[in-house]
Protein backbone atom coordinates (compact mmCIF):
# COMPACT_ATOMS: atom_id res chain seq x y z
CA UNK A 1 0.00 0.00 0.00
CA UNK A 2 1.08 3.58 -0.86
CA UNK A 3 2.04 6.58 1.58
CA UNK A 4 -0.44 9.29 1.34
CA UNK A 5 1.51 11.88 -1.00
CA UNK A 6 2.50 15.45 -0.59
CA UNK A 7 2.74 18.05 -3.30
CA UNK A 8 5.18 18.49 -5.67
CA UNK A 9 7.95 21.23 -4.45
CA UNK A 10 8.48 21.76 -7.67
CA UNK A 11 5.22 21.53 -9.30
CA UNK A 12 4.17 24.95 -10.87
CA UNK A 13 0.69 26.44 -10.57
CA UNK A 14 -1.18 28.71 -12.55
CA UNK A 15 -3.41 29.97 -9.40
CA UNK A 16 -1.23 29.52 -6.23
CA UNK A 17 -2.76 29.45 -3.20
CA UNK A 18 -2.89 32.53 -1.29
CA UNK A 19 -2.19 32.80 2.78
CA UNK A 20 -5.69 33.42 3.75
CA UNK A 21 -6.56 29.75 2.70
CA UNK A 22 -3.23 28.53 4.94
CA UNK A 23 -5.03 30.18 8.10
CA UNK A 24 -7.96 27.88 9.45
CA UNK A 25 -10.95 30.42 9.45
CA UNK A 26 -10.98 29.92 13.48
CA UNK A 27 -7.23 30.21 14.11
CA UNK A 28 -6.17 32.73 16.87
CA UNK A 29 -4.28 34.79 14.55
CA UNK A 30 -7.75 35.99 13.05
CA UNK A 31 -8.66 37.16 16.69
CA UNK A 32 -5.15 38.92 17.33
CA UNK A 33 -5.52 40.80 13.32
CA UNK A 34 -8.90 42.07 14.22
CA UNK A 35 -7.88 43.34 17.71
CA UNK A 36 -4.91 45.10 17.29
CA UNK A 37 -6.97 46.39 13.75
CA UNK A 38 -9.53 47.99 16.09
CA UNK A 39 -7.40 49.78 18.60
CA UNK A 40 -6.84 53.43 18.08
CA UNK A 41 -3.09 52.97 18.06
CA UNK A 42 -2.36 56.86 18.00
CA UNK A 43 -4.70 57.61 21.21
CA UNK A 44 -2.64 54.89 22.99
CA UNK A 45 0.83 56.33 22.03
CA UNK A 46 2.28 54.02 20.15
CA UNK A 47 5.68 55.77 18.01
CA UNK A 48 5.23 56.37 14.38
CA UNK A 49 1.22 55.68 14.30
CA UNK A 50 1.46 58.40 11.67
CA UNK A 51 3.59 57.71 8.57
CA UNK A 52 6.13 60.11 7.89
CA UNK A 53 5.72 62.96 5.14
CA UNK A 54 9.95 62.21 4.30
CA UNK A 55 12.50 59.99 4.54
CA UNK A 56 12.40 55.55 4.23
CA UNK A 57 8.85 54.52 4.74
CA UNK A 58 8.44 52.52 8.71
CA UNK A 59 6.54 49.60 9.65
CA UNK A 60 3.63 50.05 10.49
CA UNK A 61 3.54 50.03 14.51
CA UNK A 62 0.23 47.63 13.93
CA UNK A 63 2.16 44.80 12.32
CA UNK A 64 4.83 44.98 14.63
CA UNK A 65 2.09 44.69 17.58
CA UNK A 66 0.48 41.64 15.45
CA UNK A 67 4.17 39.99 15.98
CA UNK A 68 4.62 40.42 19.53
CA UNK A 69 1.53 39.64 20.35
CA UNK A 70 1.59 36.53 18.87
CA UNK A 71 5.22 36.12 20.26
CA UNK A 72 3.71 36.31 23.75
CA UNK A 73 0.50 33.65 23.53
CA UNK A 74 3.17 31.26 21.77
CA UNK A 75 5.69 31.96 24.28
CA UNK A 76 8.35 33.47 22.08
CA UNK A 77 9.65 36.86 23.43
CA UNK A 78 12.98 36.81 22.16
CA UNK A 79 13.29 39.74 18.84
CA UNK A 80 16.05 37.35 17.18
CA UNK A 81 13.18 34.15 16.89
CA UNK A 82 10.19 36.51 16.26
CA UNK A 83 12.29 37.46 13.61
CA UNK A 84 12.87 33.60 12.20
CA UNK A 85 9.53 33.38 12.78
CA UNK A 86 8.79 35.90 9.85
CA UNK A 87 10.36 33.74 7.16
CA UNK A 88 8.86 30.38 8.29
CA UNK A 89 5.64 30.40 9.97
CA UNK A 90 2.61 30.98 7.94
CA UNK A 91 0.40 32.34 10.76
CA UNK A 92 3.04 35.07 11.02
CA UNK A 93 2.93 35.57 7.01
CA UNK A 94 -0.13 35.95 7.57
CA UNK A 95 -0.14 38.47 10.47
CA UNK A 96 2.46 40.71 8.39
CA UNK A 97 1.38 40.47 5.04
CA UNK A 98 4.94 38.75 4.61
CA UNK A 99 6.87 41.23 5.98
CA UNK A 100 10.10 40.31 7.19
CA UNK A 101 11.58 42.86 10.29
CA UNK A 102 14.73 42.12 11.06
CA UNK A 103 15.27 41.63 14.71
CA UNK A 104 16.72 45.19 15.47
CA UNK A 105 13.87 46.31 14.37
CA UNK A 106 11.60 44.37 16.16
CA UNK A 107 13.92 44.88 19.61
CA UNK A 108 13.54 48.60 18.83
CA UNK A 109 9.69 48.92 18.53
CA UNK A 110 9.59 46.84 22.08
CA UNK A 111 11.65 49.42 23.97
CA UNK A 112 9.59 52.61 21.95
CA UNK A 113 6.50 51.28 23.17
CA UNK A 114 6.33 49.55 26.51
CA UNK A 115 3.97 51.70 27.62
CA UNK A 116 1.57 51.79 24.73
CA UNK A 117 1.83 48.08 24.90
CA UNK A 118 0.68 47.81 28.28
CA UNK A 119 -2.25 49.60 27.17
CA UNK A 120 -3.04 46.64 24.52
CA UNK A 121 -3.74 44.10 27.22
CA UNK A 122 -6.55 46.30 29.36
CA UNK A 123 -7.82 47.38 25.80
CA UNK A 124 -8.52 43.42 25.48
CA UNK A 125 -10.12 43.27 29.07
CA UNK A 126 -12.50 46.33 27.49
CA UNK A 127 -13.49 44.51 24.31
CA UNK A 128 -13.99 41.25 26.31
CA UNK A 129 -16.48 42.90 28.41
CA UNK A 130 -18.24 44.81 25.75
CA UNK A 131 -19.34 41.85 23.93
CA UNK A 132 -20.06 40.06 26.86
CA UNK A 133 -17.63 37.77 27.87
CA UNK A 134 -17.54 39.32 31.67
CA UNK A 135 -21.06 38.70 32.53
CA UNK A 136 -19.58 38.30 35.90
CA UNK A 137 -22.89 36.87 37.76
CA UNK A 138 -20.45 34.45 39.47
CA UNK A 139 -16.71 34.71 40.32
CA UNK A 140 -14.21 32.50 41.19
CA UNK A 141 -11.54 33.39 43.69
CA UNK A 142 -7.97 31.79 44.06
CA UNK A 143 -4.14 32.07 44.47
CA UNK A 144 -2.23 31.08 41.19
CA UNK A 145 1.66 30.84 41.16
CA UNK A 146 3.33 32.53 38.10
CA UNK A 147 6.48 31.53 37.66
CA UNK A 148 9.12 34.44 37.42
CA UNK A 149 12.00 34.82 34.82
CA UNK A 150 14.71 34.63 37.75
CA UNK A 151 16.63 31.15 38.00
CA UNK A 152 16.33 28.60 40.78
CA UNK A 153 19.97 28.47 41.12
CA UNK A 154 19.90 33.02 41.67
CA UNK A 155 17.60 32.55 44.64
CA UNK A 156 18.97 32.93 47.94
CA UNK A 157 18.27 32.07 51.73
CA UNK A 158 20.16 32.14 54.97
CA UNK A 159 21.45 28.62 54.61
CA UNK A 160 22.43 28.43 51.25
CA UNK A 161 24.40 31.90 51.95
CA UNK A 162 26.11 30.22 54.63
CA UNK A 163 27.02 27.26 52.87
CA UNK A 164 28.26 28.97 49.93
CA UNK A 165 30.46 31.56 51.92
CA UNK A 166 31.83 28.58 53.94
CA UNK A 167 32.69 26.98 50.55
CA UNK A 168 34.20 29.68 49.18
CA UNK A 169 36.71 30.50 52.46
CA UNK A 170 37.64 26.66 52.09
CA UNK A 171 38.22 27.43 48.48
CA UNK A 172 40.37 30.59 49.50
CA UNK A 173 42.24 28.32 52.21
CA UNK A 174 43.30 25.58 49.20
CA UNK A 175 44.76 28.48 47.16
CA UNK A 176 46.23 30.00 49.48
CA UNK A 177 47.92 27.00 50.48
CA UNK A 178 49.12 26.59 46.99
CA UNK A 179 50.47 29.92 46.84
CA UNK A 180 53.00 29.04 49.64
CA UNK A 181 53.69 26.30 47.82
CA UNK A 182 54.28 27.98 44.53
CA UNK A 183 56.56 30.62 46.68
CA UNK A 184 58.49 27.86 48.14
CA UNK A 185 59.52 26.15 44.59
CA UNK A 186 61.95 28.57 42.81
CA UNK A 187 61.23 27.73 39.16
CA UNK A 188 60.37 29.63 36.67
CA UNK A 189 57.72 27.46 35.08
CA UNK A 190 55.78 27.34 38.59
CA UNK A 191 54.93 31.59 37.70
CA UNK A 192 51.64 30.86 35.28
CA UNK A 193 50.21 28.94 38.40
CA UNK A 194 51.09 31.51 40.18
CA UNK A 195 48.93 34.25 38.47
CA UNK A 196 45.75 31.54 37.63
CA UNK A 197 45.62 31.15 41.43
CA UNK A 198 45.52 34.92 42.23
CA UNK A 199 43.07 35.28 39.32
CA UNK A 200 40.83 33.03 40.88
CA UNK A 201 41.22 34.34 44.55
CA UNK A 202 40.06 37.37 43.09
CA UNK A 203 37.17 36.18 41.77
CA UNK A 204 36.40 33.76 44.80
CA UNK A 205 36.66 37.24 47.01
CA UNK A 206 34.33 39.16 44.46
CA UNK A 207 31.97 36.24 44.63
CA UNK A 208 31.87 36.56 48.88
CA UNK A 209 31.39 39.94 48.41
CA UNK A 210 28.33 39.40 46.59
CA UNK A 211 27.09 36.98 49.30
CA UNK A 212 27.68 38.39 51.91
CA UNK A 213 25.82 41.86 50.57
CA UNK A 214 22.92 39.43 49.87
CA UNK A 215 22.87 38.01 53.72
CA UNK A 216 23.02 41.75 54.79
CA UNK A 217 20.00 42.21 53.42
CA UNK A 218 18.00 39.34 54.66
CA UNK A 219 19.15 40.60 57.97
CA UNK A 220 17.44 44.22 57.55
CA UNK A 221 14.74 42.98 56.69
CA UNK A 222 11.87 40.83 57.34
CA UNK A 223 12.97 38.87 53.99
CA UNK A 224 13.98 35.39 54.04
CA UNK A 225 15.29 34.99 50.86
CA UNK A 226 16.87 36.91 48.28
CA UNK A 227 16.25 36.71 44.24
CA UNK A 228 18.93 38.63 41.98
CA UNK A 229 16.37 39.18 38.79
CA UNK A 230 12.98 39.27 40.22
CA UNK A 231 13.23 39.92 43.85
CA UNK A 232 9.18 40.77 44.67
CA UNK A 233 9.00 36.87 43.93
CA UNK A 234 9.31 33.60 46.00
CA UNK A 235 10.79 30.44 45.92
CA UNK A 236 8.08 28.25 45.96
CA UNK A 237 7.11 24.21 45.80
CA UNK A 238 5.37 23.52 42.57
CA UNK A 239 4.37 20.72 40.84
CA UNK A 240 7.69 20.17 39.47
CA UNK A 241 10.18 20.71 42.36
CA UNK A 242 11.13 24.75 44.02
CA UNK A 243 10.94 27.17 41.53
CA UNK A 244 10.71 31.31 41.55
CA UNK A 245 6.88 32.49 41.51
CA UNK A 246 4.68 34.99 42.15
CA UNK A 247 1.93 34.13 44.19
CA UNK A 248 -0.97 36.11 42.74
CA UNK A 249 -4.94 36.33 42.84
CA UNK A 250 -6.98 35.05 40.05
CA UNK A 251 -10.53 36.04 39.78
CA UNK A 252 -12.36 33.79 36.52
CA UNK A 253 -16.35 34.19 35.70
CA UNK A 254 -17.65 31.10 36.30
CA UNK A 255 -19.72 31.33 33.11
CA UNK A 256 -17.08 32.15 30.31
CA UNK A 257 -13.40 30.77 32.14
CA UNK A 258 -12.30 34.16 31.23
CA UNK A 259 -9.89 35.68 34.14
CA UNK A 260 -11.30 39.20 35.06
CA UNK A 261 -8.74 40.51 37.38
Amino acid sequence: MAYIQGIDRSQVTLLPPSLEEYVAPDSLVRVIDALVDGLDIEDMGFARSRPADTGRPAYDPRALLKLYVYGYLNRTRSSRRLAAECTRNIEVMFLLGGLKPDFRTIADFRKDNCDAMRGVFAAFVRICAGIGLYPLRMAAVDGTKVRAQNARANAYNTECLQRKLANIEANIDTYLTKLDDEDASEEEEGQPDKDAILQAIAELRDRKETYEGYAEKIAATDATQVLTTDPEAHRMHTKDGFNCCYNIQAAVDCDTHMIAA
